[in-house]
């Protein structure tokens, strides 16, 4: 049995510079984080007796909101639009929050 070669004019060989024109020689990755932790903390004391009353609190609140964003491109001929990376969700329960949409509130 003897096999037939298909030789089509589509197929020539092309230069690198020609490759990367022809699958748009862009290579991207993109990466982002949100970290948000809010600690609370509420101490209070009272005292009654025969000589009155003394009531003493205290409060601390400590909220840390924080985002890395990370892009990399290697081949490309452009960097992309990249809009900023949303806050992370807002931890109090006051308030619209963005969502880690980067959205007004």
């Amino acid at each position: 049995m003897t096999a037939k070669t298909v030789l089509s004019q589509l197929c020539v060989p092309l230069s690198d510079k020609q490759q990367e024109l022809l699958t748009a020689g862009a290579d991207f990755e993109l990466t982002g984080s949100n970290f948000a932790n809010r600690l609370a903390n509420l101490q209070g004391t009272t005292n009654s007796g025969p000589n009155g009353s003394t009531a003493n609190s205290t409060g601390q609140v400590t909220a840390i909101n924080t985002a890395a964003q990370d892009l990399m491109a290697l081949g490309g001929a452009e960097v992309p639009r990249i809009s900023p990376l949303g806050s992370a969700p807002v931890l109090n329960g006051v308030g619209g929050g963005a969502g880690g949409a980067g959205g007004e509130e």
